[in-house]
């Protein structure tokens, strides 16, 4: 099952960090259930400049009711941020589950991440 998401989720699904964000959770262990995110344009970003593809993501963990905002987009690795708050507890107790905020890196080098686009941050 995927991972519940509302407001402007095109935004994040373009650049395929909805994809990112559910092999994160997959490789910690998580149930895509457990979590909700909510994508927005910032506002002056709708209103200024047609190309910034940027938004607001919120993540929330359903069962502890925590949630961090991030920037994303191409130029953005929120998914990465993500994990390593995700280990330090921004979520709630992890003491169950041991979360390693390179493992995303792991995955991108045995393929199970897909190619950067080249308009992201740190692509060749």
């Amino acid at each position: 099952m995927t991972v519940r998401c509302s407001g402007d989720c095109r935004l994040m699904e373009q650049v395929g960090e909805k994809q990112d964000f559910e092999i994160a959770l997959t490789l910690q262990g998580l149930c895509h259930e457990d979590f909700m995110l909510c994508v927005r344009r910032p506002r002056a970003a709708a209103h200024d400049d047609d190309w910034n593809q940027d938004y607001v993501v919120t993540v929330v963990a359903v069962t502890s009711d925590r949630g961090q905002r991030y920037i994303g987009g191409p130029r953005h690795n929120w998914v990465r941020q993500f994990a390593r708050d995700l280990a330090s507890g921004a979520y709630g107790d992890r003491s169950a589950i041991e979360v390693d905020a390179t493992d995303l890196s792991i995955a991108h080098a045995q393929g199970v991440r897909r190619a950067s686009s080249r308009f992201q941050r740190g692509a060749d």
